[in-house]
C-alpha cells in the first residue's frame, strides 16, 4: 500500500524542478527591461462633454406625429370583443390547461377569475362582471 508524500516534499521537487529549468544563460538582468514612461495629458485643452450643449439659434425638431403618420391595419372593429364570456369550473380548467400557461387573474369582492392569455391573444378584450363590477380585461 503506497502512503501519501507529505506537501512539503511535493513542494521541495516542484521548486528544484523550477529552479533546474531555469539557465543563467537565459535570465535577464534588472538592466535590460525597459521602463515605461508615462506622458501626462496636456492640461490646456478642456475634457469633452459627453452631450453637446444647444445653441440658441438652433430650433428644437417637433418629432410628435400627426394624422398623416397613423397606418391603420384593420378596420374599425375588425377584432370583436367578447360581451358574454363562458366560464368554466376549476376541474375542466385544470384537465385542459397546464401549470406554466399564463392568465390574467382578477379577483373582486370574493370572486375570481382567470383569462388564459391564449385565448385573449385572438380576441384582445373581454368585458366583464367581477363581484358585481364591470370591468375591461385587455391583452
Amino acid at each position: 500500500m503506497r502512503t501519501p508524500l507529505p506537501i512539503a516534499t511535493i513542494l521541495a521537487a516542484l521548486l528544484l524542478f523550477a529552479a533546474a529549468c531555469d539557465s543563467p544563460d537565459e535570465a535577464a538582468s534588472p538592466t535590460d527591461t525597459p521602463v515605461p514612461t508615462v506622458t501626462p495629458l496636456p492640461t490646456s485643452t478642456p475634457a469633452p462633454t459627453l452631450t453637446p450643449e444647444p445653441t440658441p439659434t438652433e430650433e428644437k425638431a417637433d418629432f410628435r406625429p400627426g394624422p398623416e403618420d397613423i397606418i391603420t391595419l384593420l378596420p374599425y372593429d375588425a377584432i370583436k370583443a367578447v360581451l358574454d364570456p363562458r366560464l368554466v369550473d376549476v376541474e375542466w380548467a385544470n384537465q385542459q390547461m397546464t401549470d406554466l400557461e399564463q392568465v390574467i387573474g382578477v379577483s373582486i369582492g370574493g370572486e375570481h377569475r382567470a383569462y388564459p392569455i391564449y385565448m385573449l391573444s385572438s380576441r384582445e378584450i373581454v368585458n366583464d362582471v367581477v363581484g358585481g363590477v364591470p370591468i375591461a380585461v385587455t391583452w
